[in-house]
This record gives structure tokens, sequence and C-alpha cells, in this order.
């Protein structure tokens, strides 16, 4: 009987461990697949996560290991679990093997956490092995074979240990003697990976001067951003956002500059200058001067965190497929694209709804939510806490914790299109017509009551 696999890659962009990248192991994994005459189910992969995450599904044991809650909270990427590990974990009941570039893939040890011995255990139990390009097959039911895995595992790890410790030590002296030691990612600089030297594009520097010389002018941000999407678009993929003007005017570099591993400026010796030092410093000060006033507008202090809204991050413009944004304009709150505002694109400036609406017969985009969370509700009737949740579904009553816990369940979705907006959740999706899109506008209230009765009595 032929055998059956699925092909695992993952890459990190970390630290932690050094792979070829996830093309290369797909190819590698490819080729023994036919070698062994092996049929590939799926191919799945992870990109730029440690193997030292968890798979997705895996959080309750996440939650209890203690050692790696200790290691995600030291991880500077907030990566703790891996979909495609996940996907392959709920795959094992179909597969005969895994096969991987090498063991590494599927994970990385890590000091007293429980992921090697739980990983290990779930391959023996569903007697699933692993076929390594670079090291062979493992049977881990086999003594001896998990013994030698795991030794292997704990030797490369202190290896990587001791290699980071020494890398971090050359890349400070690189940096403390004015060399950018990973090498150096910024518009307009043309970086030669041989040279270590960069040399300077003459027609894009001219935006990085006008960035400069329009803040100095204490221009709003707005217009600087509006003048340059007007005028260099084709620079830039899609569009120029607010974001990239921030990280261009904090780069030291475009005056000839880098800060050492003190934090401290320092010149820069791998190309020259595109503005004087004197305005990158002026240029700080100003930025943190708005900062400050922004941060009174809003009745925030520097680097507090803004108020939370739960469908932050998961509504989409229907038109061009990016994010939509909080505006909040005579205290009331509403969604909208703003690359379609920065392109000034009339499809995406219709993509605009309100978060709440107090007109009679129509109602925010808040209460429309609630169909998909009593989806969501209907998983957690054995929950202890079930009557307060299914309480504060019926009284729109939730706290920040619990809409966070439900929209994950529910795995919401919400894109916002011309006629109407597809709300799509882990248990099918729900379509919910609108006349327009203006922010005054909202849903039928009486559609969505016989859509939430509904749930309630089927359900509850």
């Amino acid at each position: 009987m032929k055998q059956s696999a699925v092909i695992y890659a993952r890459q990190s962009s970390g630290s932690d461990d050094y792979s070829e990248s996830v093309a290369v192991q797909i190819a590698n994994c490819r080729k023994l697949a036919r070698q062994q005459n092996i049929e590939i189910l799926e191919i799945i992969s992870d990109l730029n996560v440690s193997g030292k995450t968890y798979p997705a599904g895996w959080e309750n044991l996440a939650i209890a290991d203690r050692a790696f809650q200790n290691w995600a909270a030291n991880n500077s990427s907030g990566k703790m679990f891996r979909n495609g590990l996940g996907k392959v974990m709920k795959l094992l009941d179909h597969i005969n093997c895994i096969i991987v570039d090498d063991m590494t893939r599927l994970y990385r040890p890590l000091s007293r956490s429980y992921l090697e011995n739980a990983v290990n255990q779930s391959l023996i139990e569903h007697n699933v092995k692993i076929m390594q390009v670079k090291g062979g097959t493992l049977d881990l039911a086999l003594f001896d074979q998990q013994l030698i895995t795991m030794l292997k595992n704990q030797i490369n790890d202190e290896q990587i240990a001791k290699q980071r410790q020494r890398s971090m030590e050359v890349f400070r002296k690189l940096r403390d003697n004015g060399i950018m030691p990973t090498g150096i990612t910024a518009f307009a600089l043309n970086y030669d990976r041989v040279s270590k030297h960069y040399t300077v594009d003459k027609e894009k520097s001219v935006v990085i001067k006008f960035i400069f010389d329009r803040i100095k002018a204490r221009q709003p941000y707005s217009n600087i951003v509006k003048s340059i999407n007007e005028r260099w678009k084709h620079y830039f993929n899609g569009c120029f956002w607010n974001k990239t003007l921030y990280e261009i005017a904090r780069k030291p570099i475009y005056a000839g500059y880098q800060f050492d591993s003190r934090g401290q400026l320092i010149p820069n010796l791998q190309g020259e200058a595109i503005i004087s030092l004197e305005d990158f410093l002026d240029v700080q000060a100003i930025m943190r001067e708005k900062s400050l006033q922004f941060a009174v507008h809003n009745c925030n202090t520097p680097r507090q965190t803004r108020h939370w809204l739960p469908l932050s991050g998961r509504l989409y413009c229907g038109n061009c497929g990016s994010k939509l944004v909080v505006v909040i304009e005579k205290n009331k709150i509403s969604y909208r694209c703003r690359k379609g505002l920065l392109l000034n694109d009339p499809e995406c400036r219709s993509s605009r709804i309100a978060m709440y609406c107090t007109k009679p017969h129509i109602t925010g985009l808040l209460d429309a939510i609630q169909v998909v969370i009593g989806n969501a509700l209907i998983a957690h009737k054995s929950r202890k806490d079930f009557p307060h949740l299914l309480k504060a579904y019926l009284e729109n009553s939730f706290t920040q914790d619990e809409y966070e816990m439900l929209l994950r369940e529910s795995d919401l979705k919400i894109k916002v299109y011309q006629e109407k907006i597809l709300i799509s959740s882990c248990n099918g999706n729900i379509e919910l017509e609108r006349k327009c899109v203006l922010r005054q506008t909202g849903f039928s209230i009486n559609r969505l009551t016989r859509l939430r009765k509904k749930i309630v009595s089927e359900n509850f």
C-alpha cells in the first residue's frame, strides 16, 4: 500500500535558527517523496516563526507551560502559535509520515518546555514517522531513536546559543565602529552586501529632502502624505502611508549617522548623507512636539494605549482589500479606508460605516456582529461562566477580554462592499443588506433582532 505524507516547511526570521528558504525546503522534500514513492496529501508551511512555538489549537497546553510563557514574554516577534503545524497535527490520522528538511523544522527544544515531548507523543500515538531530507527516517516509537533525537536536539540548541552570543558580540563591535552589521534597508539607498556600502538614488532622494523640508516647515503630516502620493506614488507599492513617513523621518542614516549599541548617534562610514544632521535633529524635535500635542488633544498621555474597539484590525475595504481604520468625527466613531482617502479613490472612500447609529430603524456595526458572536457562543455551552456570557450577549455588555475570546472563536473577518456587508465566521456566512455606506447609515435592526432570537431559541 502506498504511503501518504504531508510536507512541512518552516523558516524563522529571528536569530534562534538558520534554515534554507521555504521554497528550497519544499523542493527537497518533494524530491525525497518521489524517491520513496510517497503520495503527498498536502504541503504546509509556517513563515517567520520560531521552532519553539506551539501548534495552533494547543493553546491550553501552552498556557500551562511556564518555560514557554517566560520565553514568549521575551520574544520580540509576539508569535506564539503556528497555524501550519496546527494543520499538520490535525492530519495525523490520515498520513503515515511527515516529510521535513530536518527535524528542527518541526520544533526546537526549549529547556523545561512541554513542546518536544507533546509533539513526539502525538506522532507515536498516531504511528506517524518523520522523514528527514537531512538525517533519514525517524520512528519515535523506538526508544533508541527517540533518545538519540532528544540528545541531538539538546546539543544543537546549546551550539546555537553559543553561536548567537558570539554573533551578538561581533555585531556590537561593528555597530560601535560606524557599520550597520545587518545591512541597510532604506528608501532611496541602494545597499551592496559585498562592499558593505550604499549609494544614493538621486531621483528618489528628492522625496527624502521633500519630507524633511516639509516637516521643518511644520506642514501637517496628512498634507505631506497627500503631496507625495500625487507626485511620487510610482516609487511606492500601491500607496505612500503615514507610517512610511514616520519611518523615513526617524532614520538617521539619511544624515549619515546611526545609533551605536548604547543608543548614541555616531557617524556612519558606509555612504554619503542626503540631509544635514542639523535638519535631522530639528525634525526629531518637531515630531516629539507634535506627538505631545496629539496626545493632549486625544486625552492620552504619551505612549498610552488608545481606546480598545473589538473590530479593529478585522474590517477590510471591499474595493482594494486594505484594512479599515478608525476615525472620530464630532464624537462619532466610524471606520473608513485610509488608502482610498490618500489616493482619492471614490470607490474606496465609500467603504465607510458607523460603529454605532442612533437612528430609529437602523443599527451600527457593533450591534450587527452580535449575530456572529452568538454563533461563537454556542461552542461555550459547557463553560462554567456560560450563564454570564449569555447574559452579556443578550444585554450587549461584553468586556474586552470576552469580546476578544469570542471573536477569536468566530474567526471574524468583515469586508465592506458597495451593496452589502458579508460577515464571515467559522459557522458560515451571514449577509446583511444595506442601502448605502455613508457613516450615518447602518443595518436593519429588525432583521438583526430576528437572527439573534433564532440563535437563542435554537441553541440555548
